[in-house]
């Protein structure tokens, strides 16, 4: 529920906190290691997007080769992805 308390242990790529600031929920996280600690600032200053510097090699070698593909990212609508299940 909006304004409910997160704690969110590891705060890594930073995609549980960015979900928290979307449910607008207050949240605390750890993250000890700087790369990640910018990489979730960055993230939260750019309503969640994460710049390609940050990404894995792999799949910034996707994107410079053209062959990305197409795999629903987090928070992103997955109707084209995910089949809908009959009752």
């Amino acid at each position: 529920m909006e304004e409910h308390d997160v704690f969110v242990l590891f705060g890594g790529s930073g995609s549980e906190i960015v979900l928290c600031q979307q449910l607008k929920r207050n949240f605390i996280s750890c993250e000890i290691h700087p790369q990640y600690y910018q990489m979730i600032l960055d993230r939260l200053a750019h309503n969640g997007k994460i710049k390609d510097e940050y990404r894995l090699d792999f799949i910034q070698e996707r994107k410079n080769n053209g062959t990305e593909s197409s795999v629903p990212r987090l928070l992103e609508d997955t109707s084209d992805y995910v089949p809908k299940m009959n009752p």
